[in-house]
């Protein structure tokens, strides 16, 4: 390994030299590298499939039941979310319908939003004895 390095810089040092401007970038820089070795791009896809094959060895394996369960478990939460919406969107239906029905009768939207709000700030909730 150290042989290498040696070796390496021994090729380099005198094309550093010759570079007027230090280079900025990491591109600028990747010219300098021997030739022979493998480009920037290329070392970085093999450094990242193996990092994937490393991932992929790591990765417990599962048997088919316990997906199937995790997938079911994905499907329910999924359809939980999708009622949740559902029903948001009715409630918003509700309200607007209340509200023009309301209008409709005579009645003002400032008189409606009153209307709705019932709750009075400061109410103490609590058990009294």
């Amino acid at each position: 390994m150290t042989e290498e390095c040696e070796a390496t810089n021994t090729l380099l040092i005198p094309r550093r030299s010759k570079i007027e401007q230090a280079p900025k970038d990491i591109l600028r820089l990747e010219h300098l590298k021997p030739k022979g070795k493998e480009g920037m791009g290329d070392r970085l896809a093999s450094a990242i499939s193996q990092e994937k094959r490393l991932e992929e060895m790591a990765k417990p394996v599962v048997s088919k039941a316990e997906k199937k369960k995790r997938d079911e478990e994905r499907a329910r939460v999924e359809e939980g979310k999708k009622r949740k919406r559902e029903a948001e969107e009715d409630k918003k239906v509700k309200k607007k319908k209340r509200k023009e029905k309301y209008v409709e009768e005579g009645g003002s939207d400032d008189d409606l939003e009153d209307m709705e709000d019932d709750v009075e700030e400061g109410v103490d909730w609590g058990e009294e004895d």
